[in-house]
């Protein structure tokens, strides 16, 4: 009778909880709204269940609980449906210091895996639940003083469970401190083994899932938080509760070896008629990968390892019992992507929400991006008041925002102070109902990032009053709104390095001497560069040649005489320079030092062919040419012996780079900005 009696008092306080803490609006009950109550009460009933019958108990409460046992490290595995409760110390105990929980609240935080150091150093190491496991379910409890104050664990029936590592932990340690009772002094250093730290005692505790899966990018029904490529949002109803993912829609550009998933919940039920699949039934999924398009409400997909054709459609959908769409997937490499804001204002009603929309691509060369707007500063009736439509900044062409490492808001930049691009252009399309941008990444472009930022971001926003573009973009505040998130990744051709070529200004120009001369009518660039400081690149397009043809990995080797001659011979890299090494990007050669490479035996036996014979050390510079058919020579490039003092010219340009660097003003934009001010990025060396 006791045992019913618990039953049914904590069936009680469960179905209070679950109904304060959920999402659904009683007020649209109805065939939807007994299934959602239903439900409820079935996870409630389950959830009574486990707190009072289905589970194991594991009690700490005095000292006597920590002295035997099976070992201080105690390690569990939950299939579905089985559950623990945890109950360390209590209300007293807890306050008086005398018994603690690592970490005090188990349903928001938990203990990463113990480390060597001990389990001092283990009691620190906090991590938050959400970074380490998503589910549709609530996989950790507490419990009221009033009510025992335990924590569970527990692992539902019919539960999703999803991480990036499916073999997770959940990690807890009950700590009874031996300084703090009286019966301490019995035990000895050795029982404890803490050495000079404090004496304790304790249990650490493992929880494992059994059945978890793989986080995948995707969305789907329910608002539940399974997605690597959605933003948490927090629960409206329940503001210390698991946040939520509301879009029920996405689209997933498709990587090589990537995991996309479609989660249907409720009665919502799973079409697959075209998710990866075309119309002659021909599957293009990874059919190896062990939770391909297996039961459940969340389903997965594996992009096969050597990627999907371009412009190549899927559809993953889920649909109610009346067969209309809920969520859905749409999958595809677009050649062409477009971010569509005006859709959103077509049937707007008055007291809609627009939930924050996030447009993100990826450009690869050879693809490009339409981004469409209502027109900047258009009024549009929202949530009962004129708002002014804006996309920030201003001017797409030359500004946008990025986030500086470290930095928790979005900061006003130029383009051509984040990278240096040939061929990637930005368009403003003539047209009179709608603001239209087109961004352009041409097949043979250069792309160079010289800042950490590795794209663009703008922002779609609703505002009461026209305000110019504002230096940092902040959380939604009154009088304006932050409906959308456009976010262009811009994937590079070739690394920002030191160097020079037919074009310098894809390089570095700090340790950098540059120079030029004529040559047979012809203007010739060159520069010296102090390879010590990190790569060096060198750029010869076609139908230019490089001299010598293998460049860098055959260069140039020159050594001043005494007489004051300088001799310039042909060798191969590895005669020259053991611990160099040459590679090519998309439109670069490439040279690399490093240091501390030791000499291997091989290098010094005389079994090289003649060309790879090591070349004396003290060699002044390698050089490598960019002529033409003729041999006229266009460009060149001087790499100092990395091993010898480099000039003092190069030094004070070092110096004098590194000096603005650190005290560079915010500057005046161009023409283009009216006079706005930016923040400086630091540059990538």
């Amino acid at each position: 009778m006791k045992l019913i009696n618990s039953v049914v008092s904590f069936l009680f306080v469960s179905l209070f909880s679950f109904a304060s803490s959920s999402s659904f609006d009683f007020s649209s009950i109805g065939e939807a709204g007994l299934s959602a109550v239903k439900n409820k009460v079935a996870k409630a009933t389950q959830f009574a269940l486990n707190y009072t019958v289905f589970n194991k108990t594991l009690s700490f409460r005095s000292i006597d609980d920590f002295k035997g046992g099976e070992g201080n490290v105690l390690s569990y595995t939950l299939p579905p449906g089985s559950a623990l409760k945890l109950f360390c110390g209590n209300e007293h105990t807890r306050k008086s210091g005398l018994i603690t929980l690592y970490p005090p609240n188990l349903t928001t935080h938990t203990l990463a895996p113990m480390s060597k150091g001990g389990i001092h150093e283990s009691l620190g190491r906090v991590m938050k639940n959400f970074d380490v496991y998503r589910s549709d379910r609530t996989l950790v409890h507490s419990s009221p003083q009033w009510f025992g104050g335990s924590y569970m664990f527990q692992h539902p029936y019919s539960s999703t469970i999803v991480s990036k590592d499916p073999n997770f932990t959940l990690n807890v340690a009950c700590v009874y401190n031996l300084d703090a009772s009286e019966e301490g002094s019995k035990y000895s250093e050795s029982e404890t083994g803490n050495g000079n730290q404090k004496n304790i005692l304790y249990k650490w505790i493992e929880i494992k899932f059994t059945g978890v899966l793989p986080i995948s990018y995707g969305c789907g029904t329910g608002n539940y938080p399974l997605f690597s490529n959605l933003s948490p949002v927090k629960n409206p109803l329940s503001q210390n509760g698991p946040p939520q993912q509301t879009s029920t829609m996405c689209d997933i550009e498709p990587e090589p070896g990537m995991i996309v998933g479609i989660y249907c919940s409720g009665e919502d039920k799973f079409d697959d008629r075209s998710c990866f699949m075309d119309s002659q039934k021909m599957t293009y999924y990874d059919p190896e990968f062990e939770h391909a398009n297996k039961p459940g409400k969340l389903h997965l997909f594996k992009i096969p390892d050597t990627g999907l054709e371009p412009d190549l459609p899927f559809s993953c959908k889920c649909r109610d019992s009346k067969g209309d769409v809920t969520g859905e997937v749409r999958v595809v490499r677009r050649t062409v992507h477009v971010c569509d804001f005006t859709r959103l204002i077509e049937n707007l009603r008055p007291r809609q929400v627009i939930p924050l929309q996030l447009c993100r691509h990826n450009l690869h060369p050879g693809e490009s991006l339409r981004l469409i707007a209502p027109p900047n500063h258009s009024e549009i009736n929202y949530m009962r008041k004129r708002q002014l439509s804006t996309i920030e900044p201003s001017d797409l062409r030359y500004l946008t925002y990025v986030q500086p490492l470290g930095a928790r808001h979005d900061v006003l930049a130029k383009i051509e102070d984040i990278m240096v691009t040939k061929g990637f252009t930005i368009e403003k399309v003539a047209t009179r109902d709608r603001l239209e941008y087109l961004f352009k990444y041409e097949k043979d472009s250069i792309l160079i990032h010289k800042t950490e930022a590795t794209g663009l971001s703008y922002f779609w926003t609703m505002m009461d009053h026209n305000v110019g573009d504002r230096q940092h973009i902040h959380r939604s505040s009154q009088g304006q709104y932050i409906n959308g998130l456009i976010n262009i990744g811009l994937v590079p051709t070739d690394p920002y390095t030191l160097g020079c070529g037919i074009r310098n200004e894809f390089f570095r120009n700090d340790f950098v001497d540059f120079s030029t001369t004529s040559e047979n009518n012809r203007v010739v660039s060159s520069c010296t560069v102090d390879a010590n400081k990190g790569p060096v690149g060198f750029y010869c397009p076609s139908p230019y040649l490089l001299e010598p043809r293998g460049c860098f990995n055959s260069v140039i080797v020159e050594k001043a005489g005494e007489n004051g001659e300088t001799s310039s011979h042909v060798r191969v890299l590895r005669s020259v320079l053991k611990n160099a090494r040459a590679h090519k990007s998309a439109n670069l050669v490439i040279l690399e030092f490093y240091k501390n490479v030791t000499r291997r035996p091989e290098d010094e036996s005389g079994h090289h062919d003649s060309e790879e014979r090591s070349f004396d050390p003290n060699f002044d510079a390698l050089v490598c040419k960019c002529v033409d058919v003729k041999g006229n020579t266009l460009a060149s490039i001087k790499v100092l012996n990395p091993n010898k003092e480099i000039p003092e010219s190069l030094k004070k340009r070092a110096e004098s780079s590194a000096e603005s660097s650190e005290s560079m003003p915010i500057s005046p934009y161009s023409r283009h900005t009216s006079g706005r001010r930016y923040i400086p990025f630091t540059k990538i060396h």
